[in-house]
């Protein structure tokens, strides 16, 4: 297995290895739990991400190894939070499986059905993976090429593991079972089957679920879960007679937000704009509405997730279909790995690593060049001198941040009370000078729907 690992970018290698094309299990399985370890903050994996996954390409050009691959994510991963970070990473650039392949998945391999969803034997952690791959393959394969997912035996197994059928009261397992269904519902059909599945079996369950956004308490999960209820009976799963919740909010103080610049709908806002939450299975970079020429300015993001969010500042410029950080033109922290990242390249940075419910603040500070973060009562300031150097275009910056997938965090442009703020700085705060339009006020979804 070790000649493998140093030999993932030797395609002649691999031929002469394996002139069928196929590998063993234990091989691709290794090469994937190498993937989970150098995600983790402390790693002393020496193959480099971007190696290991192009191998994983590769070798999924084969449906045999396909098979493997996905069958290792929904039955193998551990219980771990960079699991469905490897998960959406693979799903997202191996080929896109065929509707027969599919169907070996998901019928003959695992044979998904209600049968399935409310038997006692199943470990809750295959099902979670199982949904989170349900859940990249509905957008990987997105409009009418989800049906070849969407069975009705599908179908049954997601509704009956959503509403708790086999009564194992995992809130995470009923979130992920949901984030699928939403996938799914992109196709009319498809949503019509699972509204009328979901009122025979239990019409009120989303109701139920949405509530945890105001009894938090015990379970860091139910945050997520209540804001992934009410997002969903918002835009995906309407009751009738409940009022949309984005009806119950005045917005009027709320002048800045980061802009969804992509128009993927599964990037979730929170009524007041200041909660958000990536859903995709791609990172996704969000710049800030509100742009200044200079001066002390402070923002800050408390985690509601604590896997990989790179919090910093944008330039003119900056490209919101890059990372922040891996362009000249943006800069940041990424909290996980405890990283300042600038131009592509990575800086130890003197805070502790953070964690859910953590608040991290960011300063930026245009006549001393300086970019300071704030968290547990500590500072680290970078000094970047190219970053703020003059151009021959008018230089703006604004607040940028990169989520990847199934992250959310919350964030406090000035419209409330700071609660890392450094003290002695008289900074401003960014929502003082912004402005938002009508158009970016309205952040209801408009679903998509393919007939």
């Amino acid at each position: 297995m070790h000649n493998l690992m140093n030999h993932l970018n030797d395609y002649e290698y691999l031929r002469r290895k394996r002139p069928n094309g196929i590998w063993e299990r234990r091989y691709i399985r290794n090469v994937i739990f190498q993937m989970l370890r150098k995600l983790r903050p402390y790693n002393t994996v020496p193959q480099e991400l971007d190696l290991m996954v192009r191998y994983i390409v590769h070798i999924s050009l084969i449906e045999t190894n396909w098979l493997t691959v996905a069958s290792i994510l929904m039955d193998a991963m551990p219980t771990c939070p960079y699991t469905k970070v490897v998960i959406a990473l693979i799903i997202r650039n191996i080929p896109s499986p065929n509707a027969y392949t599919v169907s070996t998945l998901l019928n003959d391999r695992f044979h998904l059905s209600q049968r399935r969803a409310v038997a006692a034997s199943i470990p809750v952690r295959v099902e979670k993976n199982i949904c989170i791959v349900l859940n990249c393959l509905a957008e990987k394969l997105v409009g009418t090429n989800s049906t070849v997912i969407f069975t009705d035996n599908v179908c049954s197994y997601l509704c009956h593991i959503f509403i708790n059928s086999r009564y194992h009261n995992d809130l995470e397992l009923q979130m992920r079972a949901l984030l699928a269904l939403e996938k799914i519902s992109v196709i009319r059909e498809n949503k019509t089957m699972i509204v009328q599945r979901l009122e025979l079996l239990n019409s009120n369950h989303l109701s139920g679920l949405e509530k945890y956004l105001t009894n938090i308490a015990g379970e860091e999960i139910r945050r997520e879960v209540g804001y992934c209820a009410r997002w969903a009976l918002d835009n995906i799963f309407p009751k009738p007679g409940r009022q949309l919740s984005y009806d119950t909010v005045d917005l009027s103080a709320v002048n800045c937000m980061f802009k969804n610049e992509s128009g993927n709908i599964y990037i979730k806002y929170s009524p007041d704009l200041m909660e958000i939450r990536n859903d995709t299975i791609c990172p996704q970079t969000l710049h800030g509405t509100s742009e200044v020429d200079g001066g002390l300015w402070f923002y800050e993001v408390k985690l509601i997730t604590d896997g990989s969010i790179t919090v910093g500042w944008g330039s003119t410029g900056a490209d919101t279909e890059i990372s922040v950080g891996d362009e000249e033109r943006s800069l940041g922290y990424e909290g996980n790995k405890m990283t300042f990242w600038y131009h592509g390249k990575a800086y130890g940075i003197s805070l502790t690593r953070w964690r859910a419910d953590d608040v991290l603040g960011c300063l930026l500070d245009s006549s001393e060049k300086t970019i300071s973060f704030f968290l547990h009562g500590a500072e680290s300031s970078i000094t970047c001198f190219d970053f703020f150097s003059p151009s021959n275009t008018p230089k703006k910056y604004f607040p940028a941040i990169t989520m990847t997938a199934f992250q959310q965090c919350e964030v406090n442009f000035g419209q409330v009370r700071f609660r890392s703020a450094p003290v002695g700085s008289r900074f401003d705060a960014l929502n003082t000078v912004g402005h938002l339009t009508p158009q970016q006020r309205m952040v209801i979804c408009v679903l998509i729907e393919v007939v």
